[in-house]
């Protein structure tokens, strides 16, 4: 199977990505640690160089959009998207360069 990297918000689209996730790995039981679903997925340890790993090594890289993907907030009321730390941003710069 090829190696599959599914990044996506919970905010918005955590049923999505379940959806996809359970179809691809109840296609192929046998090659779900192939599929990057979600922190279940993570080693212990430094997360970034994790899903820098991950990414580098998968085949495709699925970005689920739901609706509220630009307009979700941190705590403080600023957009996500601009957090150099949110982890959705950290997934989709990696998997664009």
């Amino acid at each position: 199977m090829t190696k599959i990297f599914i990044s996506y918000r919970r905010s918005d689209a955590s049923d999505m990505a379940s959806r996809i996730y359970n179809n691809l790995s109840t296609q192929s039981p046998e090659d779900s640690d192939d599929i990057f679903y979600d922190v279940e997925s993570l080693l212990a340890g430094d997360w970034k160089q994790d899903i820098t790993d991950r990414i580098q090594e998968s085949e495709v890289m699925l970005v689920l959009i739901g609706k509220e993907w630009l307009s979700a907030t941190d705590n403080n009321g600023a957009l996500r998207l601009f957090n150099l730390n949110d982890v959705v941003r950290f997934e989709v710069e990696v998997g664009l360069n």
